[in-house]
Parts: C-alpha cells; structure tokens; sequence
C-alpha cells in the first residue's frame, strides 16, 4: 500500500511538472516544441506503465497476504520468494525495465 502511496505521488507531481514544461515552452520555436514533446511524451509512457505494473505487483502481495517492509521484499525479491502472481508483475517489469535495479524501484 506504501509503494502505491508513492506512485501515486510522484505520478501527480510528474503530471504538473510536465503540465507547467508546456507552459514555459508554449511560445517556442516548433523544433524546440517538438523536443519537449518528445521527452514529456517518452517520460509519461515509462512512468505510466512502470507504476502500473508496480501497482498490481502490489495488488498480488496483498492479495497473497504479503505483508512486509522494503528491506524484506528486497530480500524475497533478490531470492526469488514472491508469490506466484506477484512474480509474474517483477517478471513483466524486468522485462521491460531490465534496467532498474531492485533498490532502485522506491
């Protein structure tokens, strides 16, 4: 539910902040307009499907009867003890951000 709370917030603040990018820039040059669209557009994809998949990796722990701290599902996560359907979230958000590292995701 914390992780959730999270997401929830930084979604918010990132929505504004993307919000209040177009303002700044809304009298610019096209080739500059099209270069903030380009990082508002491509920031707003990995954050929307990131904190969806986080949250019904959530969701599934919940629904497993999970309840732990950061540290403890780092821990279950490093040791591949999630619950079935939870795992199958981390799996998803390997595979699309394989990049981030567990310690990464707060």
């Amino acid at each position: 539910k914390n992780l959730l709370y999270g997401l929830v917030a930084t979604t918010v603040s990132g929505g504004f902040a993307m919000q209040n990018i177009g303002t700044v820039f809304e009298n610019a040059p096209d080739d500059v307009k099209k270069q903030v669209d380009n990082v508002t557009n491509g920031c707003s994809f990995v954050t929307t499907v990131l904190s969806d998949l986080l949250d019904e990796m959530a969701e599934a722990l919940e629904e497993s009867g999970v309840k732990c701290t950061v540290d403890e599902l780092t821990a279950m996560v490093n040791n591949g003890r999630l619950p079935p359907k939870a795992k199958e979230k981390w799996k998803l958000v390997i595979d699309q951000f394989g990049h981030r590292g567990v310690g990464e995701l707060d």
